[in-house]
């Protein structure tokens, strides 16, 4: 899912995405887009607050004016049936799930560039100049020219194509009493400047309101055809976008706590249940947990933990999370590794209830 954001502080966008350590952050941030190549020497492919700092200031190149936003964030979640994959998982189908979803990232932004472009006047946008007059003009003449000089100076798109993202990539939601969910997605912040064919840097002006279910639609594709590839069974659905054998509507639920924090704040807002997007995205917003400062990978234990539970206790015949993990684990080394890792209590009756679930009795 494909979501929009401002980010209309220099200091603080740098702040949040580079000097205050992430613990939910997947390796470094990278830069992707055309405008790097254009920007020649000074960039390197990892994000450094140097590098990030100048082209969020806006005022680095003379011909830009980052106006009131320093930068653009195009946020793209990956469904959560595959986060919660990606989370229990044995750790080579989880790097390839956060590939696939990175793959599929990469394909939605390159249509956003495609979408990169200025506002200038007509006149510029045709590669014209205003015409002086000579002298004093008739009535007639006058009312003309400037019709003429309104019509130049209207302001029109000018598509660029080119656009310069930093893509910073997290694990995690923000935590509901002290333990996060794990929640896949990436921030493309994509400062706002762009070359134009006159070779003259200017202010990137991008609007993606019409074309946001189709880049949804091509994101949402790609990244179901890379779990297709890798042997994970997943299929479209149009309620969660991709749904995934195995990971179940009580799976779903379990890892879903945000959600349903930022639900129940919005009822509470509006019983009858009419809470805005605008309203729901300040309630994200004022109504937030500070990020956890533990590292996302140290919390895989408790989350395989919660899952094993839900799956031995509710509905494990029909869990088949084995499928998606296609290397080799049965369901019973499945079970086994999940009570090795982890801390569960009752080990020996949560053994025996799961399997009685699958196999009808005791151990096979």
């Amino acid at each position: 899912m494909l979501t929009v954001h401002a980010h209309k502080e220099p200091n603080a966008t740098l702040d949040y995405f580079l000097l205050d350590e992430s613990a939910d952050q997947v390796g470094p941030g990278l830069w992707v887009g055309k405008t790097i190549a254009l920007l020649g020497e000074g960039l390197e492919k990892e994000v450094d607050a140097e590098g990030f700092a100048r082209l969020l200031s806006g005022d680095v190149l003379p011909t830009v004016s980052a106006g009131r936003v320093a930068a653009s964030d195009f946020a793209f979640t990956a469904p959560k049936s595959v986060s919660i994959l990606a989370a229990i998982a044995d750790d080579r189908t989880r790097d390839n799930i956060i590939a696939a979803h990175l793959s599929a990232v990469h394909k939605g932004l390159r249509e956003i560039e495609k979408l990169a472009c200025v506002q200038v006047t007509e006149s510029t946008a045709k590669g014209l100049t205003p015409a002086r007059g000579r002298g004093r003009p008739r009535k007639d003449e006058a009312d003309e020219q400037e019709k003429k000089k309104k019509d130049k100076d209207k302001k029109v798109r000018l598509i660029t194509g080119n656009i310069a993202s930093a893509l910073f990539t997290h694990f995690c939601a923000r935590p509901v009493d002290g333990e996060p969910d794990p929640n896949l997605h990436t921030h493309c912040v994509t400062p706002r400047i762009t070359f134009r064919e006159d070779k003259v840097w200017a202010t990137l002006a991008i609007d993606i309101r019409e074309p946001l279910r189709e880049i949804n639609r091509i994101y949402t594709q790609s990244l179901l055809d890379k779990l297709l590839s890798l042997g994970i069974p997943a299929a479209r659905s149009p309620v969660l976008d991709i749904s995934i054998d195995g990971v179940t509507t009580s799976l779903l639920g379990t890892f879903s706590r945000r959600s349903k924090q930022i639900n129940a704040e919005a009822d509470a807002l509006e019983p009858d249940g009419t809470a805005t997007p605008r309203q729901r995205r300040a309630i994200a917003e004022n109504f937030r947990e500070p990020k956890s400062d533990i590292p996302w990978p140290e919390w895989i234990p408790a989350w395989r933990s919660r899952a094993l539970e839900v799956i031995a206790q509710k509905e494990l015949q029909q869990a088949r999370i084995v499928s998606a993990t296609p290397h080799g684990q049965s369901v019973w080394n499945l079970i086994e590794q999940f009570i090795r890792e982890t801390h569960v209590k009752n080990q020996d009756a949560l053994k025996k209830t799961a399997t009685q679930h699958l196999f009808g009795l005791g151990e096979p």
